[in-house]
């Protein structure tokens, strides 16, 4: 068991810096590939060789961790011991929907090959993070169209894009396939983390798409950010320009929202 791995993988998850250059020895000193996983790191620095880190795959942070307390067993060979559901898998699948449809799937293969029971060709892409939103997307819809800088068409792929599902790696030609990408999700780190993840993968504009008042809406929460998030959320704005604007809002206001408040008004 590395336990110094471990500890710094669990600083990595609480959104507190880490010592870069220790962290790339630690992974050395087990063998691993320490610039096939820089390659996979989006970084943001803090102070000195301290880094923000975030996994372009969240699944080399879970195999990271597995790494870390020597569980090295495969999804396969697991199975044969009922604890497959612990392990990453070589497929992955998205829920999609228009506007007055019923949701359906979108599967994806071991190499990102993706297939669509719509035959998808739309060029903008909306992510909704809450599955309320997702569900609800006619109130989510009427939202953004009369509260932010957002205009819905006919031509729109709407996803669920929970936690950090839609970063999968295997989704990177689906992300590719279009000219627009709208971020519809929490204004906290989690949003930050997501809407920087895309925005590395995609070769489209990508928004983050906020409240025209979010300022007011974040002085009306009453619980505050804590200083790693103050941390991360100035670091993110000086690093990352589409969302520089939402980061100042964040830090004049020093609060966070998620996006559910805003469909129950």
């Amino acid at each position: 068991m590395s336990k110094q791995l471990s500890n710094i993988l669990d600083k990595i998850n609480n959104g507190k810096a880490i010592k870069l250059q220790t962290f790339l020895n630690t992974i050395e000193s087990i063998g691993l590939n320490t610039t096939e996983i820089k390659n996979s790191l989006l970084l943001e620095r803090s102070k000195g060789d301290f880094y923000y880190v975030t996994f372009k795959e969240p699944a080399i942070c879970e195999q990271l961790h597995k790494v870390a307390l020597n569980k090295t067993e495969t999804h396969i060979s697991a199975a044969r011991q009922n604890n497959s559901h612990s392990y990453s898998v070589d497929c992955s699948f998205l829920l999609a929907r228009r506007l007055n449809d019923y949701p359906y799937v979108i599967t994806f293969n071991e190499d990102g090959q993706y297939y669509s029971p719509e035959n998808d060709t739309c060029l903008r892409l909306l992510v909704i993070e809450n599955l309320s939103c997702f569900m609800n997307i006619e109130k989510s819809i009427q939202f953004l169209q009369s509260n932010c800088d957002f205009s819905h068409d006919s031509d729109t792929c709407i996803v669920f894009g929970a936690g950090n599902q839609i970063n999968n790696q295997l989704h990177e030609n689906f992300l590719k396939s279009f000219k627009q990408v709208d971020l519809f999700l929490d204004v906290d780190v989690g949003g930050l983390k997501i809407a920087k993840t895309i925005a590395s993968i995609c070769e489209s504009s990508v928004r983050f798409i906020i409240p025209l008042n979010i300022e007011d809406r974040l002085r009306k929460v009453e619980v505050g950010l804590n200083e790693n998030q103050r941390e991360y959320v100035f670091a993110t704005g000086n690093n990352t320009p589409f969302l520089a604007d939402i980061c100042s809002v964040m830090l004049k206001t020093n609060k966070s929202i998620e996006q559910q408040s805003f469909i129950y008004e």
